[in-house]
């Protein structure tokens, strides 16, 4: 990726990495369909005190959710300068250029 500054654009608000869309025909499609044909199904049928607790649920996996997808990435991050620190370090190596 040679000529694209990641810094200028992610400073600029121009890298959005966690907007991302799926596509149709995966069995992440399904299981998203699957989702809400249920999802709904439920809050049709239930009370108004139910309903107000599936939307507690519901907002604490999200919450669940997004703390590990950020720590996911976060780690990946960490783990991707690692690597990085160690290719471009001092560390003495065995073999040297003659």
């Amino acid at each position: 990726m040679r000529g694209y500054d990641v810094l200028r654009e992610l400073y600029h608000g121009n890298l959005h990495p966690s907007d991302r869309g799926f596509r149709d025909g995966t069995a992440f499609a399904a299981a998203m369909e699957a989702f809400t044909t249920q999802e709904s199904w439920i809050r049709k049928h239930l009370s108004e005190d139910g309903a107000r607790r599936l939307d507690e649920l519901v907002s604490c996996h999200n919450t669940i959710s997004d703390t590990m997808s950020y720590e996911n990435f976060r780690l990946g991050f960490q783990l991707g300068a690692m690597m990085i620190m160690e290719a471009v370090g001092d560390s003495s190596p065995v073999l040297y250029e003659l």
